[in-house]
């Protein structure tokens, strides 16, 4: 627990303040830290009486005559917890400095209760981190999910919605944002996935609105992080869901960032087609799906049959509709439907046929 670093922030912080040297001592004796760095790794005598003894211990000008190599001073015993972690000791003649003395003992133990309670907090912090990090990649079992959350205070029951964050770059101010988030009141979690992701779960009944995210949103970049880009997935209606939520997250936030890379946002009601679709990519189904427009594909070299079934998917099968968006006379929107027609032996007319054209579409995006 008393580190050299630690012991040095003790010296550095008080001897300043009263203008005597200080030493700090570990509970062998040996000097840790002192403003006289040559003592460093020395035996300290009077450290050794301290913690014999149990208690303080002072040597005066006349106590250094009968001893070798030993200055007037004040030692005290350095405790937390009740347990004796070393001795402080202060260099001058006691009757000068002794209630200074028990002022560097106090703050002392002040800095080092300080140093175990962020060393608590941070260790908390990490273990919440890997708790929430192997939720999500399917690590634990049904039982070891309950007892971790035990341990971080989260009832398995309770009902979230999980915000997954992207930074643009690993920079010194995505720790300013964890700390922030870390920071901000209420009964949040946040924990780091990578050096550029980092997921939220708020509390909620009900999924948030797109207002709600986007003032989680504008609340996250006061900080130096800009440009970030935040996505939502299926809501978590109990822990058990933490990892279907993460996972469509993370296909919102891929498949949103290619059709709308300006966005900042993506909702899951605004991609739940793509979504749904894309664990058939690459699969025997897929390929089926999209053998119905690659044909149409091949025999449309300029992209305008397709930006026209497109148009007319936008307009719900409107023809005037199509053919307005589209700057172009009915009589030659119904000459390109017969084409696409022609070509894929799908009625532009039938709704069987259309909703397997429109997924085919949709699947296609997705590659």
């Amino acid at each position: 627990m008393l580190d050299a670093q630690l012991a040095q922030r003790i010296v550095d912080r008080t001897m300043p303040i009263i203008g005597y040297n200080i030493n700090v001592m570990n509970n062998a004796g040996l000097v840790v830290a002192s403003g006289e760095s040559s003592r460093i790794g020395q035996t300290h005598d009077g450290a050794l009486l301290a913690l014999s003894r149990k208690t303080s211990v002072e040597v005066t000008s006349e106590d250094c005559k009968l001893l070798s190599g030993v200055k007037p001073g004040v030692n005290l015993l350095l405790k937390h917890k009740n347990a004796i972690l070393g001795v402080v000791g202060i260099t001058g003649e006691p009757n000068e400095i002794r209630g200074v003395a028990e002022l560097v003992a106090m703050t002392a133990e002040l800095i080092i209760d300080q140093a175990d309670l962020l060393e608590k907090v941070q260790r908390d912090r990490r273990y919440r981190d890997e708790f929430i990090l192997a939720c999500l990649t399917g690590r634990l079992s049904p039982s070891e999910m309950r007892d971790g959350a035990e341990q971080i205070s989260v009832n398995p029951s309770d009902s979230w919605e999980l915000l997954l964050v992207e930074m643009p770059t690993q920079d010194s101010s995505t720790a300013t944002l964890t700390e922030r988030l870390y920071q901000k009141p209420g009964h949040h979690l946040c924990a780091h996935l990578s050096a550029r992701h980092l997921v939220i779960f708020v509390p909620t009944e009900q999924p948030l609105s797109a207002d709600s995210v986007n003032e989680w949103l504008h609340w996250l970049e006061q900080t130096p992080c800009r440009n970030l880009k935040v996505s939502t997935g299926k809501f978590a209606h109990r822990l058990e869901e933490w990892q279907t939520a993460y996972n469509s997250a993370l296909q919102v936030m891929k498949i949103g960032k290619a059709a709308r890379p300006k966005n900042t946002v993506y909702l899951l009601d605004d991609y739940q087609l793509p979504v749904l679709l894309a664990p058939l990519h690459g699969t025997w189904q897929g390929e089926q799906l999209s053998q119905m427009t690659a044909t149409l594909v091949e025999h449309d070299k300029s992209g305008q049959l397709i930006a026209t079934l497109e148009a007319y998917f936008d307009a719900n099968g409107s023809a005037n509709e199509t053919a307005s968006k589209l700057f172009i006379h009915r009589n030659t929107l119904k000459y390109r439907l017969d084409k696409i027609t022609e070509i894929t032996g799908f009625e532009t007319t039938d709704f069987s046929h259309m909703a397997q054209l429109y997924l085919a579409i949709q699947l296609g995006k997705l590659s």
